[in-house]
């Protein structure tokens, strides 16, 4: 029951986060987090390793289809390496039940914002930065947190790079995949070598994965199809669904 619970969760955000660059873990980690007896630091690796599925998946179908700049992007995937290097580092120094906690409270914080950001954003005007010295930067802070948050970070890739990149959601979708697959290969690869990967079942593993593939082959179909407007409802969905959950989350757990 718990294996196709887990198996249905990671597909479903997958497939949204296939489709808008959000990386799905956003999505999956608090309903994962509210729907099974798992704690929060393997509820955080299952979330990572279906998203970093998905991302393999999306991408590999997405990116021959789009323009990508592989200068801007390398920049940017360097810098989200080693931000899920950090964030691994950081996740490290918090007890579970803190961890828990403010993970929650981060994550209401940003999709609040966020949806203000998207409420507003025809008022906001974009930056354009020509210089790629400031990718790395960029790509390191969007690493630390969507690797600390366990959430794959896709909802603040895509307002970063609208603002920071003058990139519409679309092209931001590609970037933010791009961005995600990278960090979390850091941050699996940070775990391996400190040997801190929280036991499991190898039967849920494989759930969360073939969950996280199956979105990404399905959210990369419907991907291609979906108008910018309708990416945006999407979008702006996703974010106050995330914002309801995670405030019945924290509540439970005060």
């Amino acid at each position: 029951m718990i294996e196709m619970l887990v198996l249905l969760v990671c597909l479903f955000s997958s497939v949204i986060g296939a489709v808008s660059g959000i990386g799905g873990g956003i999505v999956m980690r608090p309903v994962l987090e509210m729907t099974t007896p798992y704690g929060v630091e393997l509820v955080s690796f299952l979330s990572s390793c279906a998203v970093f599925a998905m991302a393999v998946v999306a991408l590999t179908r997405r990116r021959t289809r789009a323009a990508f700049d592989h200068r801007r992007g390398t920049m940017l995937a360097i810098g989200s390496a080693c931000g899920g290097v950090a964030g691994k580092l950081l996740f490290t120094y918090f007890s579970n039940q803190f961890l828990g906690k403010l993970q929650t409270v981060l994550l209401m914080v940003i999709a609040l914002g966020l949806l203000i950001h998207l409420c507003l954003q025809k008022h906001i005007r974009p930056q354009n930065l020509q210089n790629q010295a400031l990718y790395l930067p960029l790509g390191l802070a969007l690493g630390l947190v969507s690797t600390f948050l366990g959430i794959g970070g896709g909802p603040l890739n895509l307002a970063i790079l609208n603002y920071f990149l003058d990139m519409n959601l679309k092209t931001a979708s590609l970037y933010s995949l791009y961005i995600i697959l990278l960090s979390q290969a850091a941050s699996f690869l940070f775990m391996l070598i400190m040997g801190t990967i929280p036991a499991f079942s190898w039967t849920v593993m494989m759930c969360a994965i073939a969950g996280g593939i199956g979105g990404g082959l399905l959210g990369s179909l419907i991907g291609r199809r979906i108008q910018e407007k309708d990416l945006r409802y999407l979008y702006m969905g996703v974010l106050i669904f995330v914002f309801i959950i995670a405030g019945i989350n924290l509540r439970s757990s005060l």
